[in-house]
């Protein structure tokens, strides 16, 4: 599939890691390595947004993928033919008309169920916690140790998107170290980076995955001084990272 080269293509002329792309479209850093390396492949919503957001026209994106177009196509015959067959049970039969506005009935009252649990979960949490909204339209709060802990707004997804969980769930964590400024990212307790501010110069950021232990997963990759940066601020790292899950737990059911 030409649609991974095409992607890191897009992403490495851009100066971005697989950590800030994937941050773009709310994936993690191992989909975005997937991806480039044809393990699996973006749904057609994700393809559209990379479009749309690096100004890059479908064709262009597709070009010469002749799977991914093939699958594309597969899809869109294999939903019209369901609508016909939709359209065409909905003329003759009132009973299938019934269920469908049941079913969309009982669906209707699951997502509002579930909405006003994590959105009163949320909303519980963030004042329990001592959180303040910002001018970002995202939630702060800092502790004695100068860490600043920061959440997104939450808002349950519209019905039609026909998701029963917020899109973008993460707990990000603001410090300064021994003369460097760190940003922890925690993304759905899965994925878990330390962004080394304007880092190796002015206005870029370097990018080290850890684990749930706050150590690098990939230390032989690390500069000397990034290992360094690393170390001597890893207290510090330990406990943003640790009390991160523990926002992360009771925000997000």
């Amino acid at each position: 599939m030409n649609i991974g080269k095409n992607i890191r293509e897009i992403r490495t002329k851009n100066n971005m890691s697989q950590e800030e792309f994937g941050k773009l479209f709310y994936v993690t850093r191992q989909t975005v390595s997937n991806w480039e390396n044809e393990k699996s492949f973006p749904d057609l919503k994700t393809i559209v947004d990379i479009s749309d957001k690096f100004d890059i026209s479908l064709d262009k994106l597709l070009k010469e993928d002749k799977e991914m177009v093939e699958t594309i196509t597969n899809n869109v015959r294999i939903a019209e033919k369901w609508n016909k067959y939709k359209r065409t049970v909905a003329m003759v039969s009132g009973a299938v008309i019934t269920a469908s506005i049941i079913s969309a009935g009982v669906y209707g009252t699951v997502w509002n169920i579930k909405r006003t649990k994590l959105e009163n979960n949320f909303n519980s949490a963030v004042t329990e916690m001592g959180f303040m909204e910002s001018d970002k339209r995202t939630y702060l709060r800092s502790d004695s140790s100068g860490i600043e802990y920061e959440l997104p707004r939450q808002k349950m997804p519209s019905p039609l998107d026909f998701s029963l969980d917020f899109h973008a769930k993460y707990v990000y964590a603001h410090f300064t170290g021994s003369s460097q400024d760190f940003t922890l990212l925690n993304i759905e307790n899965e994925a878990f980076d330390i962004v080394l501010e304007d880092y190796p110069e002015e206005g870029r950021n370097s990018h080290i995955s850890i684990d749930k232990n706050g150590l690098p997963l990939e230390n032989d990759k690390l500069t000397d001084e990034q290992a360094k940066l690393i170390n001597d601020n890893s207290e510090k790292i330990k406990t943003a990272l640790s009390d991160s899950i523990k926002i992360y737990d009771r925000a997000y059911l």
